[in-house]
């Protein structure tokens, strides 16, 4: 390991720094701070301390790790489930929801835990959930398997459901574009996959990306099957795909784009 190594990667990034970045910089630092300012608030008051406590934490605690940070291309700030901040502090009040609100709040923490699959889960998510599920009269499986079919039934096209969660990545030169859908039924989806892949080289091609990614992640199995087009010795480096087939591979107990495929490609290209 050589100092290099250890150099945060502000002080390399300056040194080939342009204005054309700055002011991709500045529009992405003002769309994080609409988010992350008013949740700095509201987790502060989740956790019984006063509004400026939370706000000093996080533009405090995003400057340091800004400057010390190990990556060029990450996001820092306050993250949590809205929805399970919310249904604590119903809680935490002695307050009860309507039914029609609780199912909502139920419906909100199974989306975004992926029914409680998520890396990013926690035990508090899935008990709020439950009481929110008692207090609506539903169940939380009916209620994942009916919000993770909306979106990718046989009516719509591929691109659509390519661009229903699609988000793209520079991360140390390489250009990358991410897709997920999250399913009850992958091999529905993959009945589908030279549409896919056909409609992801479009995208490669347009948007000039160096790989482009298909996450089809499917909550019953557990993992997502990975489609991709572009840098296919990379991929299979970052995720260790040893099967024949070309341009596709089920990658067990991956779930999420933020917390596992985006940090495993960084680590990789450095």
């Amino acid at each position: 390991m050589s100092m290099k190594d250890l150099t945060p990667q502000l002080f390399l990034s300056m040194k080939q720094y342009t204005g054309k970045q700055f002011t991709a910089d500045v529009i992405s630092g003002i769309i994080v701070a609409i988010i992350a300012l008013p949740l700095s608030i509201a987790l502060a008051l989740a956790s019984g301390v006063t509004p400026e406590q939370g706000l000093y934490t996080a533009i405090v605690a995003g400057f340091i790790i800004s400057f010390l940070g190990g990556s060029k291309v990450q996001i820092a700030g306050p993250t949590a489930a809205f929805a399970t901040i919310v249904a604590g502090m119903y809680q935490e009040k002695g307050l009860m929801p309507s039914a029609k609100m609780a199912g909502l709040m139920a419906a909100a923490i199974v989306s975004d835990t992926v029914m409680f699959k998520s890396p990013t889960c926690t035990q508090r998510d899935i008990d709020l959930a439950n009481r929110m599920a008692r207090i609506a009269n539903v169940s939380l499986d009916e209620l994942g398997k009916a919000i993770f079919s909306a979106g990718c039934g046989d009516d719509k096209t591929v691109e659509a459901m390519l661009n229903t969660d699609y988000k793209e990545f520079h991360i140390a030169g390489h250009n990358l574009a991410v897709s997920q859908i999250t399913c009850m039924d992958s091999d529905r989806l993959l009945k589908r996959r030279d549409e896919f892949l056909q409609a992801m080289q479009a995208i490669r091609q347009k948007q000039k990306m160096d790989t482009v990614l298909l996450m089809i992640t499917d909550v019953l199995l557990d993992g997502t099957q990975l489609l991709y087009v572009g840098d296919e010795n990379t991929i299979r480096q970052a995720f260790d795909i040893h099967s024949e087939e070309e341009n596709c591979a089920f990658l067990p107990k991956i779930m999420s784009r933020k917390k596992q495929i985006i940090p495993m490609l960084s680590g990789l290209w450095g």
